[in-house]
């Protein structure tokens, strides 16, 4: 699990390097894992992302999140 200090970096360099790009493709599950569950289709998924342009990620305790918002053209 992800300490405190490295949740706060992490989203620096999320909003230094990806924030404002576009999604080419989006895929889920390319390695076996345990502790993960999907709530749709690897289909949906990849026409959920598609297309979207990643926003600025924040940090909230040992949590960090970012939006996809729909790419402008």
């Amino acid at each position: 699990m992800f300490e405190l200090p490295e949740i706060i970096a992490r989203a620096k360099q999320i909003n230094q390097t990806i924030s404002g790009k576009t999604i080419r493709q989006g895929s889920l599950g390319k390695s076996p894992h345990k502790f993960v569950w999907y709530n749709c289709s690897r289909e949906e998924f990849a026409s959920l992302t598609q297309g979207k342009t990643i926003g600025a990620a924040s940090s909230k305790g040992r949590c960090y999140s970012s939006s996809l918002n729909r790419a402008k053209y």
